[in-house]
């Protein structure tokens, strides 16, 4: 039976430390450019699901329809006052009311409070400051709300300058507040480059001749920044501000696929990546890979649906066969609807469905204190306790879909799991008991429990274990469905939907 922790599965080697397209090996950039302007949202801090939940709530305060996530998250960059006008055909009284909103929920409701630095960025910001490299940030949002974003985050020291919109709102386009910078900082243009996710980012160092260099981890892609004349597009942290991508080690490599790593190549590329030309962390990290410990850990991320998030040490590494289930769970939830993620772990289920469904309402349970930690990094609103226990008592017949990754494995066959998972993931995240069903047959009980008439289950499992679920499923008054395979055929999931009470 595949187990929840499947060899070569979950330690983010989808490319974090590969760029690709125009390689930014070849661009000197910030070190001898001297001054590096950064874009807050979407560069330096990830906040992404809370802002598409106030994004949808600003709609809604005008009577406009909520856009899917794809088209809520182009509202991130600009302006939002220009971006409801163009996007709605709103009048100024209406933009003005769709902003209030925005902000009102943003800080009063504590997104602000709730963004996290992207993996790698504080390392980046340390390594400039050692090389002597100014920066300061120019951001649409207002001046307060960046300041104490980055005071939260324990950075604001690096950062020479903060330039943003007033308090009102009021000189918010990003040319403009890249002007700013120039004036108060003395910028040679020469001598200065923007970094930033979006094309407004490009467009707004543009007017005031100033490079900019495209990142891939926040809201643009690759196509629109290269198409809007970015100096290079960076995949990772340590790719967007050096002066050139550090070689990866061959030693290095031969040392990984010594240890046993099936991807030897690769992580020594995400290692290399991450240590951003520090030899001495470099020894480091690989020191701690070859130990076995899960290269989520060593990195600090990985990537899941093509978003990288958080992954602290003693926090279950998620896989990528859940991808899958993640999708088809954000297919199932309404745009309006509820969704609760029992056993979330990191919280990437949670934050996947968060992001791909901003006006709905997404809570998480985790009995594990450090997983509830590393979940709220990466956004999610967890509730800390076992399965459903914490969730509110109104929830119960009203949830459109639960959603579990639970302990799947045999007792017995913990001792076949990777190295990685067997020596070093919490055994709690893994073990469910003699056949693999104790823990998720009482999350089927708690969708029971949770579900909507109508409603649905989405749960990981693998062997013949969707079958032998089937009584209990019957028991819930749950009806599978369907049953989630890989491209090998192997299962790796059910779907089941609760009958009419």
């Amino acid at each position: 039976m595949p187990p929840r922790s499947a060899p070569g599965d979950g330690n983010g080697r989808e490319g974090a430390g590969a760029a690709g397209g125009r390689a930014v090996s070849g661009y000197s950039a910030a070190v001898e450019e001297r001054t590096v302007l950064f874009d807050l949202d979407g560069t330096l801090v990830d906040g992404g699901a809370a802002m598409l939940a106030c994004l949808a709530e600003a709609c809604r305060a005008v009577g406009v329809a909520v856009p899917p996530e794809e088209s809520l998250r182009r509202f991130i960059g600009p302006p939002l006052e220009r971006t409801f006008a163009e996007r709605f055909g709103l009048d100024e009284a209406s933009c003005a009311r769709a902003v209030a909103a925005y902000r009102t929920g943003y800080v009063a409701g504590g997104a602000v409070d709730a963004a996290v630095l992207y993996p790698g960025i504080a390392d980046l910001l340390e390594r400039l400051g050692r090389q002597g490299v100014r920066c300061a940030v120019a951001t649409s949002k207002p001046t307060p709300q960046a300041e104490r974003i980055l005071a939260n985050l324990g950075v604001r020291r690096h950062f020479a300058g903060v330039f943003g919109a007033d308090p009102a709102g009021r000189r918010a386009a990003k040319e403009e507040v890249v002007a700013d910078a120039c004036v108060a900082l003395g910028l040679d243009a020469d001598r200065a480059v923007m970094v930033g996710d979006t094309v407004y980012d490009v467009h707004g160092a543009a007017a005031h001749g100033i490079g900019c260099i495209g990142v891939l981890w926040g809201f643009g892609t690759r196509d629109e920044l290269e198409q809007a004349g970015a100096l290079a597009v960076a995949s990772h942290p340590s790719r967007s501000a050096t002066s050139s991508v550090p070689e990866v080690p061959a030693a290095l490599v031969g040392r990984l696929a010594a240890a046993g790593c099936v991807a030897a190549e690769e992580e020594a590329e995400e290692l290399t990546a991450a240590a951003g030309g520090d030899t001495a962390l470099l020894e480091r990290l690989a020191t701690r890979r070859v130990a076995g410990e899960p290269l989520a850990w060593v990195t600090g991320h990985c990537r899941f649906l093509g978003v990288d998030v958080v992954v602290d040490p003693g926090v279950y590494v998620p896989r990528r066969q859940s991808e899958p289930l993640a999708r088809r769970a954000v297919a199932l939830l309404p745009e309006r609807g509820r969704a609760v993620d029992l056993c979330t772990g990191s919280g990437v289920l949670a934050a996947a469905l968060a992001r791909r469904r901003p006006a709905a309402q997404v809570l998480a349970t985790e009995i594990d204190p450090a997983a509830c930690r590393c979940a709220r990094r990466n956004g999610v609103a967890v509730l800390e306790g076992d399965l459903d226990a914490p969730l509110p008592a109104g929830l119960a017949g009203r949830v459109d879909v639960v959603v579990a990754v639970a302990p799947y494995v045999p007792t017995a066959a913990l001792g076949t799991l990777p190295r990685d998972a067997r020596d070093h993931e919490p055994r709690r995240a893994l073990d469910g008991g003699p056949e693999g069903l104790d823990v998720a047959g009482r999350v089927v009980a708690a969708a029971g429990r949770l579900c909507r008439p109508g409603g649905h289950l989405l749960l990981e499992c693998g062997g013949d274990q969707h079958d032998r679920l089937l009584p209990a499923l019957a028991s819930a008054a749950l009806a599978r469905v369907e049953v989630l395979v890989d491209e090998d055929g192997d299962v790796r999931g059910l779907v089941a939907r609760r009958r009419p009470r």
